[in-house]
């Protein structure tokens, strides 16, 4: 399964905000308004709490449903809001738009252990934007996947095809990762997968 961006963006955040990768600071700023008892993981409780505070403001006329005039055109080009609109009547229901919610969650757990740490939703907002393949059509990203998907988020941020990412264009790093990537080598690829990798396994 591959989802362009920015279709799952809308529905991941519902904020008619400029599309591009968030900043490092944006990111850390909304995982921690997200985890509501500070453990520095966002479980399944406190992302559905999330979704139905979601979807209240997306919904103007409180009719319990999404129309697709609550959801800007700009925003779905992937046709995510069709995908998910399961009795296809044209709208969002809360429970579609829960279940919408539920398997943006699953993308981002890649261990799959029920909930996200910052470094799971870092790359989900960025998947968010970048497009994601789901290799085996499972509805979920793996580690065997995780190499593939960071490829097409170098891709994404990569504006001048250089092969190497500038400390802007790799503005959701935090600056003292940044260095520390590049601290013996631009920042490609292959650099970009050991980062992310090490901080998911510690490996």
């Amino acid at each position: 399964m591959r989802f362009s961006a920015p279709g799952p963006l809308l529905l991941l955040l519902l904020a008619p905000a400029a599309f591009g990768f968030p900043s490092a600071a944006t990111v850390r700023v909304a995982f921690a308004q997200l985890d509501h008892n500070s453990d520095r993981n966002l479980g399944l409780v406190e992302w559905d709490q999330h979704a139905l505070a979601l979807f209240r403001a997306a919904d103007r006329n409180q009719d319990q449903t999404l129309e697709p005039d609550e959801v800007p055109a700009e925003a779905d080009a992937g046709g995510t809001f069709d995908r998910f609109d399961l009795n296809h009547d044209g709208r969002l229901s809360r429970d579609e738009f829960m279940q919408l919610r539920r398997a943006l969650f699953a993308v981002g757990d890649i261990n799959a252990n029920q909930q996200l740490d910052a470094a799971e939703y870092e790359l989900l907002r960025l998947l968010a934007e970048a497009g994601w393949e789901d290799a085996n059509h499972d509805g979920r990203l793996n580690f065997d996947e995780l190499r593939a998907n960071l490829a097409l988020i170098f891709a994404h941020a990569d504006q001048n095809a250089d092969g190497a990412l500038s400390a802007d264009e790799a503005r959701f790093l935090t600056p003292t990762d940044y260095a520390a990537i590049t601290a013996h080598g631009p920042l490609d690829v292959a650099r970009l997968h050991a980062h992310y990798r090490y901080r998911l396994t510690g490996e």
